[in-house]
Protein backbone atom coordinates (compact mmCIF):
# COMPACT_ATOMS: atom_id res chain seq x y z
CA UNK A 1 0.00 0.00 0.00
CA UNK A 2 2.78 2.46 0.90
CA UNK A 3 5.85 2.81 -1.23
CA UNK A 4 9.05 2.41 0.73
CA UNK A 5 11.23 4.44 -1.58
CA UNK A 6 14.63 5.43 -0.21
CA UNK A 7 15.83 8.95 -0.78
CA UNK A 8 18.58 9.35 -3.38
CA UNK A 9 21.23 9.98 -0.72
CA UNK A 10 20.20 6.81 1.12
CA UNK A 11 20.34 4.79 -2.11
CA UNK A 12 23.83 6.09 -2.80
CA UNK A 13 24.91 5.29 0.75
CA UNK A 14 23.41 1.79 0.53
CA UNK A 15 25.17 1.19 -2.78
CA UNK A 16 28.51 2.31 -1.39
CA UNK A 17 28.10 0.27 1.78
CA UNK A 18 27.22 -2.77 -0.32
CA UNK A 19 30.34 -2.31 -2.46
CA UNK A 20 32.45 -1.88 0.67
CA UNK A 21 30.94 -5.01 2.20
CA UNK A 22 31.70 -7.05 -0.96
CA UNK A 23 35.32 -5.88 -0.96
CA UNK A 24 35.71 -6.85 2.68
CA UNK A 25 34.05 -10.24 1.99
CA UNK A 26 36.52 -10.83 -0.84
CA UNK A 27 39.41 -10.59 1.61
CA UNK A 28 40.24 -6.89 1.63
CA UNK A 29 40.57 -5.20 4.96
CA UNK A 30 38.34 -2.24 5.79
CA UNK A 31 41.32 0.10 5.40
CA UNK A 32 42.24 -1.36 1.97
CA UNK A 33 38.65 -1.16 0.75
CA UNK A 34 38.30 2.40 2.06
CA UNK A 35 41.63 3.44 0.55
CA UNK A 36 40.66 1.86 -2.77
CA UNK A 37 37.37 3.80 -2.74
CA UNK A 38 39.20 7.00 -1.79
CA UNK A 39 41.77 6.42 -4.52
CA UNK A 40 39.04 5.99 -7.10
CA UNK A 41 37.34 9.13 -5.88
CA UNK A 42 40.63 11.04 -6.05
CA UNK A 43 41.27 9.78 -9.58
CA UNK A 44 37.80 10.91 -10.55
CA UNK A 45 38.48 14.36 -9.03
CA UNK A 46 41.87 14.54 -10.76
CA UNK A 47 40.27 13.68 -14.10
CA UNK A 48 37.72 16.47 -13.60
CA UNK A 49 40.50 18.87 -12.62
CA UNK A 50 42.53 17.88 -15.70
CA UNK A 51 39.47 18.40 -17.91
CA UNK A 52 38.88 21.81 -16.33
CA UNK A 53 42.55 22.71 -16.83
CA UNK A 54 42.31 21.69 -20.48
CA UNK A 55 39.26 23.92 -20.93
CA UNK A 56 41.01 26.81 -19.20
CA UNK A 57 44.14 26.29 -21.31
CA UNK A 58 42.03 26.35 -24.47
CA UNK A 59 40.28 29.53 -23.33
CA UNK A 60 43.61 31.08 -22.36
CA UNK A 61 44.98 30.32 -25.82
CA UNK A 62 41.86 31.86 -27.33
CA UNK A 63 42.20 34.94 -25.13
CA UNK A 64 45.90 35.22 -26.00
CA UNK A 65 44.92 35.17 -29.68
CA UNK A 66 42.30 37.84 -29.03
CA UNK A 67 44.89 39.86 -27.11
CA UNK A 68 47.22 39.81 -30.10
CA UNK A 69 44.38 41.01 -32.31
CA UNK A 70 43.59 43.79 -29.85
CA UNK A 71 47.25 44.83 -29.68
CA UNK A 72 47.41 44.96 -33.49
CA UNK A 73 44.12 46.83 -33.64
CA UNK A 74 45.35 49.35 -31.05
CA UNK A 75 48.56 49.90 -33.02
CA UNK A 76 46.57 50.46 -36.22
CA UNK A 77 44.18 52.87 -34.53
CA UNK A 78 47.08 54.75 -32.93
CA UNK A 79 48.70 55.06 -36.35
CA UNK A 80 45.44 56.28 -37.88
CA UNK A 81 44.97 58.74 -35.00
CA UNK A 82 48.41 60.21 -35.66
CA UNK A 83 47.71 60.38 -39.39
CA UNK A 84 44.36 62.14 -38.97
CA UNK A 85 45.73 64.46 -36.29
CA UNK A 86 48.45 65.52 -38.74
CA UNK A 87 45.85 65.96 -41.47
CA UNK A 88 43.65 68.04 -39.13
CA UNK A 89 46.61 70.24 -38.23
CA UNK A 90 47.40 70.68 -41.93
CA UNK A 91 43.77 71.55 -42.74
CA UNK A 92 43.61 74.00 -39.81
CA UNK A 93 46.73 75.72 -41.19
CA UNK A 94 45.13 75.88 -44.65
CA UNK A 95 41.95 77.33 -43.10
CA UNK A 96 44.01 80.02 -41.33
CA UNK A 97 45.74 80.86 -44.60
CA UNK A 98 42.39 80.92 -46.44
CA UNK A 99 40.86 83.25 -43.81
CA UNK A 100 43.91 85.52 -44.03
CA UNK A 101 43.64 85.58 -47.84
CA UNK A 102 39.87 86.25 -47.60
CA UNK A 103 40.57 89.21 -45.26
CA UNK A 104 43.14 90.56 -47.72
CA UNK A 105 40.72 90.21 -50.61
CA UNK A 106 38.01 91.92 -48.55
CA UNK A 107 40.37 94.83 -47.86
CA UNK A 108 41.14 95.08 -51.60
CA UNK A 109 37.39 95.00 -52.35
CA UNK A 110 36.76 97.72 -49.73
CA UNK A 111 39.54 99.90 -51.21
CA UNK A 112 38.12 99.29 -54.69
CA UNK A 113 34.66 100.32 -53.46
CA UNK A 114 36.09 103.49 -51.86
CA UNK A 115 37.94 104.33 -55.12
CA UNK A 116 34.79 103.81 -57.16
CA UNK A 117 32.89 106.06 -54.77
CA UNK A 118 35.60 108.72 -55.11
CA UNK A 119 35.38 108.68 -58.93
CA UNK A 120 31.61 108.52 -59.00
CA UNK A 121 30.37 110.86 -56.29
CA UNK A 122 26.75 110.72 -57.49
CA UNK A 123 26.09 107.10 -56.80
Amino acid sequence: MYESRLPTDMELLTTRLGALARRIENGATFEEATLDKDEQAMRSHLQRIEAACSEIAAEFTLVQGDRSEYVNHRQKTSSLHEKYTAMATEHEQKMKEARKRAEEIQRVADVASENLAAFDPGS
